[in-house]
């Protein structure tokens, strides 16, 4: 394949591109889903294509065109050069644009492609599903088991002008799963989650057994009053809440646009000195971890926050080279900050997290889990948030429903609550964690994942 990109380059200078860039990606997946009980689907997918950049000089800078092609030959890679440069005549130059990626050296990063995932078959995984849904149906007040089992395996390449040439192969697993409980007029939903490179069937018999223990323990919630109380947010909301607020607004670009609280606050104290976030695309077994990002620039550890202060924001070369500071390694194809299905050569590269991790800035804010627990006199646990995508990035407000929460009374766990949901700004909210458990999670995306334990956070309004 790196041939095919050369030429690509090669082509697209000789027709008179100032820089060339051409990106491969390709994706095998297999895919199967459990509906009321049963197996529905399970399907095995290929798609491989390649994305072509040029840079056109011009007078006031470099408008770039783009293109892409499926049709894997160089016929069809010729004709997707014109396409790009044609895109390219037509648009105004950007006087922003410097360069693409300039060619350095990359590190091996390991644990991020499992052969064993490449080998399963449809059928496999299928059996594997009828023996989970098994698993979670012993009690017979649960009446329904939802869930899925997702599979992948690929391949990323590329090529520049500028002397970048690389590829590596990726593997992804990622099971979900969800239950209902039934129990006279009571309903209860449980479900859980699980993202890796590897491939663990232990975990998936957890997964769909902790989907059906939590149905049973949703049974016969009660309300609560609306008050300001401690908030306990498992991995799994604190991913969901991270995602539109915190990840958006450490973007470069959106400090460009002055659409984030923290444009011009590098090296000031924006939140607990119990906090740290950083992001780290060389984590084994995680699925944001690569040697190189989307335009071959070398990936690396970045602070974000350090003990509550603001340390550094993420960038692809276009926003580095901007501000004159080094790229971070965060060019990302995706049609969103954390991923879609949308094929990766499809679309240009912007900015996005590799592993975002959140851990504890200081001694003593990390403690086991139930001692965390019992730090909380009255409080609320919650697993997971409801409408997460309607926060304000640039504000940092936003507004969560409380997905299998529950009461804490006295540091114990008590009941399962009916309806409850929390608001406000992520600027207030990373101001007040206190604790860190020890149960780290990785939540993951199409193209990243966030790492993260469950937090304490003070003095949450919790509406009942």
């Amino acid at each position: 394949m790196q041939e095919l990109l050369e030429y690509s380059v090669k082509q697209a200078e000789k027709k008179g591109a100032s820089q060339v860039e051409a990106f491969y990606s390709a994706e095998n997946r297999l895919r199967t889903t459990i509906e009321k009980k049963q197996v529905k689907i399970s399907e095995k997918k290929y798609d491989a294509g390649i994305g072509i950049r040029v840079a056109l000089k011009k007078t006031g800078g470099y408008s770039i065109g783009f293109a892409y092609l499926t049709d894997l030959t160089k016929e069809a890679a010729a004709k997707t050069v014109q396409q790009a440069l044609k895109v390219a005549s037509f648009k105004k130059p950007d006087k922003d644009f410097k360069s693409f990626q300039e060619r350095k050296t990359a590190k091996t990063v390991q644990k991020i492609f499992d052969k064993t995932i490449a080998k399963l078959e449809p059928e496999t995984i299928a059996d594997l599903a009828n023996d989970l849904i098994k698993a979670a149906s012993p009690d017979k007040r649960i009446t329904t088991i939802i869930g899925g089992i997702s599979l992948r395996t690929g391949r990323i390449a590329i090529a520049n002008s500028l002397g970048v040439s690389g590829e590596f192969n990726t593997s992804g697993y990622g099971l979900s799963a969800y239950a209902v409980a039934q129990e006279v007029d009571s309903v209860g939903v449980g479900w859980d989650e699980y993202s890796n490179c590897y491939y663990n069937e232990k975990e998936a018999y957890a997964i769909f057994k902790n989907a059906a223990n939590g149905a049973l323990k949703q049974l016969h919630p009660k309300a609560i009053k609306t008050e300001k109380i401690d908030l306990l947010i498992q991995p799994q909301a604190l991913t969901s809440i991270l995602a539109f607020t915190l990840i958006p607004e450490a973007l470069a670009n959106n400090i460009h646009r002055q659409q984030s609280p923290f444009a011009g606050r590098l090296n000031q104290k924006i939140a607990s000195t119990n906090l740290s976030v950083i992001d780290d695309a060389h984590v084994p077994q995680a699925l944001g971890s690569k040697p190189f990002d989307d335009e071959g620039c070398p990936t690396q550890t970045t602070r974000i926050i350090e003990k509550g202060t603001l340390r550094n924001f993420l960038h692809n070369s276009y926003t580095a080279n901007k501000d004159k500071v080094k790229p971070t390694g965060n060019s990302l194809r995706s049609m969103g900050v954390l991923g879609s299905m949308r094929p990766k050569y499809c679309v240009e590269p912007v900015i996005g997290p590799t592993n975002f991790q959140v851990s504890a800035g200081g001694r003593g804010a990390q403690s086991s889990f139930d001692e965390v627990v019992s730090e909380v006199k009255n409080g609320v646990i919650t697993k997971g948030v409801v409408g997460a995508h309607t926060a304000n990035a640039q504000s940092g407000e936003f507004s969560v429903a409380l997905d299998m929460a529950f009461k804490i009374e006295k540091g114990e766990i008590t009941y399962p609550i009916k309806q409850a949901m929390i608001g406000g700004n992520i600027q207030d909210f990373i101001k007040n964690i206190t604790l860190f458990a020890d149960d780290k999670t990785q939540v993951g995306f199409e193209n990243a994942s966030v790492i993260a334990p469950t937090i304490l956070v003070k003095n949450i309004t919790v509406s009942g």
